[in-house]
């Protein structure tokens, strides 16, 4: 059984059975086929209890180690344990996968995208406002640590450019550019006009 909202997520299944059978015919070897579609995961449940029995657990060509319901795990415990230590491996690919990351990121857009479109998620500002709150002091130290030393010098996005105006206009030239007929060195503050 399994619970998503993208179809295309990559899962074949979990199990050390599956997952030994797999390594060892190769995952071009195996194809999802969807038997039924549930409204919920209390459904779902209950239908892989239903078709997943002991009898067909005990079938040669059955991957599955137990009756369903339950997954492969033994208890909440060994569920949890397991779940730790997947996101753990899941995390040390995002830091050392370029490859991966950059899959997962896309996926996780692709699925937030639909999504946003079906309704099922809002705009950030329709749930969660700034106004009235402020950093911590020691937040707003480590925000002026991390900026120390940017946008200065060749790193500063105005870096050989200068400001000059005709008395009604702004605009920006090359350091070394040559001043129009017209305009002169400086800028005119507009709201004031």
């Amino acid at each position: 059984m399994h619970s998503t909202s993208n179809l295309k997520d990559g899962y074949l299944g979990s199990g050390k059975s599956l997952r030994y059978a797999i390594r060892k015919y190769g995952q071009e070897n195996f194809k999802i086929e969807i038997i039924e579609w549930c409204k919920n995961r209390e459904i779902l449940i209950q239908r892989e209890k239903e078709i997943i029995t002991e009898e067909y657990v005990h079938d040669v060509n059955c991957y599955n180690m137990k009756p369903g319901g339950s997954g492969g795990f033994n208890n909440q415990k060994h569920q949890f344990k397991c779940s730790q230590a997947a996101g753990l491996k899941h995390s040390e690919r995002l830091k050392t996968d370029e490859e991966y990351r950059k899959k997962r990121s896309t996926q996780i857009s692709e699925s937030n995208k639909k999504r946003h479109q079906m309704g099922e998620m809002k705009p950030i500002q329709e749930y969660y406002s700034w106004e009235g709150k402020k950093h911590k002091p020691e937040t707003i130290e480590k925000i002026k640590l991390s900026k120390k030393g940017q946008g200065a010098g060749e790193s500063n996005s105005q870096y050989g450019s200068k400001w000059i105006n005709n008395g009604i206009k702004n605009k920006k030239i090359k350091m070394m550019g040559i001043i129009p007929t017209g305009w002169k060195l400086g800028r005119i503050n507009l709201k004031l006009l």
